[in-house]
C-alpha cells in the first residue's frame, strides 16, 4: 500500500484474511487464547482489504470488507470507515454510531486509537468525524428543514475537539460560514487554515516555481532559477504533517471562494492578499504532488486570473488545463471508436461533460484579451 500497489496489497490481505480465519477457527480446547488473540488483526485485515478496494475504486466490495472488519471488532474509526464509503442517511448512521464508539473509548485508551502503526488521537478522529457529518448535512442531507442547524451542530462539535494538530475543523467552519453567505468570516477561518498547513505548502511550492517569490515576482511560474529545488531538511516534518491531497484541492477552492467574496462584498481586514497568495502556494503544493490533474492546473489559472497583474501566469495554466482536457477527450472519443460505438461505461456523458470543461477554460483564456507580445510560455 505505501508503493501505491493496491491489487498486491490486495492479494496478500486476502491471504492473511485466510489464513487468521483458519487459526482463529481452530479449536477453543486447543487454541482458545490463540485464536482469540487473532481477532483483531483478523479485522485489521479486513479493513486494509476495503481501503484497496476503495482505492480501486470497489464501493461495494470496501463496504462488505469494512463491515466484516466491525463483524470481528467494531471501533469507531471502522464504522467511520462504513460511513465514508455510503451515503444519506445510511452515512449519517454509521457517522453516529462510530462518534458514540469513538467517545466511550476517550477514556478507555488513554485517548488514543492504533492506526497501522501509529496511534492517533481519538479527539481527532472525532473532530474529522463531525466534519463529515457536516458535510453530509451540506450535501445529501440538505433537504432536510433541520440541515443547517444540524452543520452548525456538528461544526461546534469539531472546534470542540480541534487540538491544533488538524485544520478539519476550521475548513468545515468556512465551507458552513460561506454557504450562510458569510464570506468574511470563511476569510478568517481560512487563514488559520493557512497558518497550520503554510510551512509544508510553501516547501512543496518551491520545487515547482511556485513559492513566496515567485508569486510575487516571476514572469514564468513554472521557471526555478538554477534547476529544480529540493525540499530543505527542516521543512520536510511540516510537508509530512500536510493534509490529503482531496483536502488541499478543498481548501484552495474554499481560498478563491473567499477571496471572491472579499472582492464583492469588501475587505476591512486586508486579508484578500494573504489569501491570493496561499491559495497559489497551496495549489503549488498539490502539483509538486501530481502534475497530471487537470483540475490543478484550472484552478491556478483561477487563482492567476484574480490578480489583475497576473495575466500572463493565468493564460499559461488555463492553455495548460486546455491541453489536457482536449487530449483527454480525444482518448475518449478513440476508445469509444475503437468498441465500435458502443458505450457500456457512459463514456458519451464524460466526453460531454468534458466539452462543457474545455469551453469554459475557452470563455476564460479569452476574457483575459489579447496575448501581449512575447507573453506565450513553453508549457513543459
Amino acid at each position: 500500500m505505501e508503493t501505491m500497489e493496491p491489487n498486491l496489497a490486495l492479494s496478500m490481505y486476502g491471504r492473511a484474511v485466510e489464513v487468521l480465519t483458519s487459526a482463529s477457527s481452530s479449536p477453543p480446547s486447543t487454541t482458545s487464547t490463540t485464536s482469540s488473540s487473532l481477532l483483531p488483526q483478523l479485522a485489521h485485515a479486513y479493513e486494509r482489504i476495503g481501503e484497496c478496494l476503495a482505492q480501486n475504486g470497489d464501493v461495494e466490495g470496501a463496504k462488505k470488507a469494512f463491515e466484516e472488519a466491525n463483524k470481528v471488532e467494531e471501533t469507531g474509526s471502522r464504522r467511520l470507515l462504513m460511513g465514508q464509503v455510503t451515503g444519506g442517511t445510511d452515512s449519517l448512521g454509521h457517522m453516529k454510531r462510530g462518534i458514540e464508539l469513538l467517545e466511550g473509548e476517550m477514556a478507555g485508551n488513554n485517548g488514543m486509537e492504533e492506526e497501522g502503526k501509529e496511534a492517533i488521537p481519538v479527539s481527532q478522529l472525532l473532530c474529522q468525524a463531525y466534519c463529515n457529518v457536516a458535510d453530509l448535512w451540506m450535501t445529501d442531507l440538505c433537504m432536510d428543514p433541520s440541515a443547517e442547524t444540524s452543520a452548525v451542530s456538528a461544526v461546534e462539535s469539531a472546534l470542540k475537539y480541534d487540538t491544533g494538530a488538524i485544520p478539519d475543523a476550521l475548513q468545515a467552519l468556512a465551507n458552513l460560514r460561506l454557504s450562510q453567505n458569510r464570506g468574511g468570516d470563511a476569510a478568517e477561518a481560512m487563514t488559520e487554515v493557512w497558518k497550520r498547513i503554510g510551512g509544508g505548502c510553501k516547501a512543496m511550492a518551491e520545487v515547482v516555481g511556485l513559492g513566496d517569490k515567485v508569486v510575487e515576482e516571476s514572469a514564468n511560474p513554472m521557471t526555478v532559477e538554477g534547476g529544480a529545488v529540493e525540499v530543505e531538511q527542516d521543512a520536510l516534518d511540516e510537508v509530512n504533517k500536510l493534509p490529503g491531497f482531496e483536502f488541499r484541492t478543498q481548501t484552495a477552492k474554499l481560498m478563491l471562494e473567499s477571496s471572491a467574496f472579499l472582492a464583492a462584498n469588501g475587505d476591512p481586514k486586508g486579508i484578500k492578499i494573504t489569501l491570493d497568495d496561499a491559495v497559489i502556494q497551496v495549489l503549488g503544493s498539490l502539483l509538486s504532488d501530481n502534475d497530471e490533474v487537470i483540475e490543478t492546473w484550472f484552478l491556478l489559472g483561477c487563482a492567476f486570473h484574480s490578480s489583475p497583474t497576473s495575466k500572463q501566469q493565468a493564460r499559461f495554466y488555463f492553455k495548460k488545463a486546455l491541453e489536457m482536457l482536449e487530449k483527454a477527450k480525444k482518448g475518449m472519443e478513440e476508445e469509444l471508436e475503437m468498441e465500435g460505438g458502443f458505450d457500456q461505461g457512459g463514456m458519451g456523458e464524460q466526453i460531454e461533460d468534458i466539452e462543457i470543461q474545455i469551453d469554459d477554460v475557452k470563455d476564460r483564456i479569452e476574457d483575459l484579451g489579447e496575448e501581449e507580445e512575447g507573453e506565450d510560455m513553453e508549457i513543459n
